[in-house]
């Protein structure tokens, strides 16, 4: 009518408001739906961007049914649900544990290559062939035993000997203070990585233990697989999403937003590794590069050492035993030994 009612409209006021709550709940269902899908295409906006991301796992939207019960004022609709990692904590793992393994073989074939040339058999300077210019001098000696020129032929040949020897031995003494570098250097980057993981915990945490953030996941695992190297790492994450590591599994190196120091002790004859009470727990680290250096510092090198100062005495026992049963140039016993050691 012109006055806008409708004999027949008895329940117009309360008709008008339902059709007013209808048209907001529907304008706020597609709002809400409107920035679940855009929440949804950031995700994939950042698998693409960060496909090449040294640490990153590919993430997936979801999506939450919201209840709807009009008598009790729930509209229904949809809204954002947590971000989901396509990160596999095994496979994770498995990763780290082959990192392990070829840090430590790498650093053993970088610490043995240097030892190697030392003991090459095809050198013209070193023990092998200096054995055999020896032997060769004492044949031709054997030959005319008064000849001047054999004989110094023989002490010559004898020095080149004794400093073949020496320059083994100061080889291997050389490289056992390079892995010493090595070792404080590896022990460095240990306590840098630890630190950092410490720091994204930290921001974990802050996030309410959601661990959604794409970029702080993508550097904590990016440091953990970075840190294996080092040695045998357990990583184990907390309710809170920050993660706990230890090195082979008993040494602390991170708790929530705290890291734990390590350092080396090269007092002794045997280098150690001390935790961050000083407690030595040298055993425990037998994996990665920090357990190849320290393998190759405390048993290999000194090994190798002990086989060559053997090999010397023996020679010049030898050597001196044989020769005293003769006569010197004088045809008197001899009075001195060709080869002295300490």
């Amino acid at each position: 009518s012109g006055a806008g009612e409708c004999a027949n409209c008895a329940y117009r006021g309360p008709s008008w408001l339902s059709y007013m709550g209808n048209l907001l709940t529907s304008i706020l269902n597609a709002g809400n739906s409107l920035q679940a899908f855009g929440q949804a295409l950031n995700v994939t906006t950042n698998n693409v961007g960060n496909s090449q991301t040294a640490g990153y796992a590919r993430q997936t939207a979801t999506f939450l049914a919201l209840p709807f019960d009009p008598s009790t004022g729930y509209p229904g609709g949809v809204m954002a649900g947590p971000v989901q990692s396509s990160r596999n904590a095994l496979a994770e793992q498995a990763v780290r544990q082959q990192q392990t393994s070829l840090g430590f073989s790498q650093q053993k074939a970088l610490d043995l290559g240097v030892v190697e040339p030392l003991f090459d058999p095809s050198s013209q300077t070193g023990i092998s062939a200096s054995l055999n210019n020896f032997f060769s001098s004492f044949s031709a000696l054997s030959i005319n035993p008064n000849d001047a020129t054999a004989r110094q032929t023989v002490l010559t040949a004898a020095t080149q000997l004794a400093q073949a020897f020496q320059t083994a031995s100061n080889g291997l003494a050389n490289q056992q203070t390079s892995v010493n570098s090595e070792i404080q250097g590896s022990l460095a980057q240990i306590n840098q990585l630890a630190a950092q993981i410490a720091q994204l915990n930290g921001q974990r945490q802050s996030s309410g233990g959601q661990g959604a953030d794409a970029g702080v996941d993508a550097s904590m695992y990016s440091a953990l697989e970075q840190l294996s190297q080092f040695g045998g790492v357990t990583a184990l994450e907390q309710s809170d999403g920050s993660v706990s590591v230890y090195l082979n599994g008993q040494t602390p190196l991170v708790f929530g937003n705290q890291s734990f120091a390590l350092q080396g002790d090269f007092s002794a004859p045997q280098a150690r590794i001390l935790d961050s009470q000083g407690q030595d727990v040298t055993a425990t680290v037998t994996a990665g590069t920090l357990g190849a250096e320290l393998d190759t510092r405390n048993n290999t090198l000194p090994s190798y050492l002990a086989s060559l100062n053997s090999l010397a005495q023996n020679l010049a026992d030898q050597v001196n035993t044989t020769l005293s049963q003769g006569v010197d140039v004088n045809g008197s016993a001899p009075v001195n030994n060709l080869f002295t050691y300490g």
